[in-house]
């Protein structure tokens, strides 16, 4: 069912990676996803979960894959562009998603970046398929306390340098 939305609030919004030719945008926002093929004039609610968290959204670029990552949901992920669904939660041990990245290199590495709000930032290297925990950012090791891990960057030069950013409560960088 296609809808005119105004003033809706949302979480994330991406642009297909086709959007020249495909004219396809995503939002993210608590209710779900929503998709537009026409600049934005009327949205789709294409996913089938309904969790009333935060949906965080990512196109992935060269594929007709899309990624969610929920508050309490976990991480989906589907290949046709939100027809169809599939859970992504192999190796994460918890669904409480904080933040997702695709990689600025995806289509060569494939890599996805999660951040859990209490065991921190995970790393998918197969397209979603599954994932493992990054233990060098374990603020335990740093701060000596437990933290709560609130947004995740990564640099546009993650091939060449590897650096990532996580903000976290209390606050630290």
């Amino acid at each position: 069912r296609w809808v005119h939305h105004t003033n809706i609030l949302m979480k994330s919004i991406r642009f297909s990676p086709d959007y020249k030719n495909d004219k396809t945008i995503f939002l993210g926002k608590t209710t779900g996803i929503y998709k537009t093929t026409d600049r934005g004039e009327f949205w789709r609610h294409i996913n089938i979960w309904n969790t009333k968290w935060t949906y965080y959204v990512h196109p992935a670029p060269g594929t007709s894959e899309l990624f969610t990552a929920t508050y309490n949901s976990g991480i989906s992920r589907s290949p046709d562009n939100g027809d169809t669904w599939e859970s992504a939660n192999i190796g994460i041990t918890a669904a409480f998603a904080n933040g997702m990245v695709l990689s600025p290199n995806y289509e060569n590495d494939k890599s996805i970046f999660v951040v859990d709000i209490a065991t921190g930032p995970y790393r998918s290297t197969d397209s979603g398929r599954s994932w493992a925990r990054i233990p060098e950012l374990n603020p335990r090791k740093l701060y000596g306390k437990p933290s709560l891990f609130r947004e995740l960057g990564i640099s546009n030069n993650f091939k060449d340098d590897g650096v990532m950013l996580v903000f976290l409560v209390p606050r630290h960088v």
